[in-house]
């Protein structure tokens, strides 16, 4: 990190070496566990846009998967949503954004991406995981949505009975 700052007291930089810079004080800056000035320092290098398109990928979905091993949700939620929007097919990192957005209380956004992940399941004939239905039910309690919420529960309780599901229907 010294080292660095040394490098700022050199003067000027030109748009590479300002980039370069930027992306061994990320570096630095996860490895010390600064993930605000981490960040920062990625958000300057995505905004350089030198990154090829996989490299981006990459760091949207590092960046959104360290926050939420942080429970940093909120910023979480955002880098994760930045990965899908930027074509991110990686199922296990997509999977985040909707528990980023229920523990950041973004509820709407929660309840949008589990419905679309029950209703996939549906389609191919899955399973839903019983986690995704308890975060689903729980968004639409949150959202005062009781319709969704009952149906939430029926569909819960048929693909994984459970004697407290049934008491909760009732």
């Amino acid at each position: 990190s010294a080292k660095l700052q040394a490098v700022d007291a050199l003067g000027p930089l030109n748009a590479y070496e300002a980039f370069m810079l930027q992306r061994l004080r990320g570096a630095a800056a996860l490895q010390e566990g600064d993930l605000v000035r981490a960040q920062a320092a990625f958000e300057a290098v995505l905004a350089a846009q030198r990154l090829t398109p996989a490299e981006q990928l990459q760091m949207l979905a590092s960046m959104g998967q360290t926050l939420y091993r942080a429970k940093d949700y909120a910023a979480a939620a955002k880098w994760l949503t930045r990965y899908g929007d930027a074509g991110g097919d990686d199922a296990q990192v997509l999977a985040l954004r909707a528990p980023a957005a229920y523990f950041s209380k973004d509820y709407a956004t929660a309840r949008s991406l589990l419905l679309a992940a029950t209703q996939a399941d549906a389609d191919a004939s899955r399973l839903t995981a019983l986690t995704t239905w308890r975060l689903l039910a729980s968004s639409q309690r949150q959202l005062g949505d009781d319709a969704g919420y009952r149906q939430s529960l029926r569909r819960m309780a048929v693909q994984h009975p459970q004697p407290a599901l049934g008491a909760e229907l009732v």
